[in-house]
């Protein structure tokens, strides 16, 4: 597990998929960011989380073409961070926590 230093770690903080006291999971809903690709092609990032704060890559594709990729339990994939703030203020730890359906804390 990577770290990464916040100064305010509450407020970045992002959940994935909200639970009820129903247990009713409710996924974040995604934002885009434009790109340029390295062949010039104009495209789009997927992201979930807070726009403008926090974000992490689950997409990418052409503009207004860009596919979601979903977390697949026990498949290894890299996972890119998106960080907004004055790069003096995004200072402290960050750490990445997984709960699975019953609640049971993996990391």
């Amino acid at each position: 597990m990577g770290s990464f230093k916040t100064s305010r770690p509450s407020s970045i903080a992002i959940q994935l998929a909200y639970i009820d006291e129903n247990e009713n999971r409710e996924v974040s809903p995604t934002f885009s960011l434009p790109v340029t690709f390295g062949d010039g092609t104009k495209g789009e990032y997927l992201l979930i989380g807070e726009e403008r704060k926090v974000g992490l890559l689950v997409g990418s594709g052409k503009t207004d073409e860009a596919v979601e990729e979903k977390f697949i339990a026990n498949k290894a994939n890299k996972h890119m961070w998106y960080f907004w703030g004055e790069k003096d203020s995004i200072s402290g730890d960050f750490k990445v926590v997984g709960i699975d359906k019953e609640g049971k804390v993996l990391l």
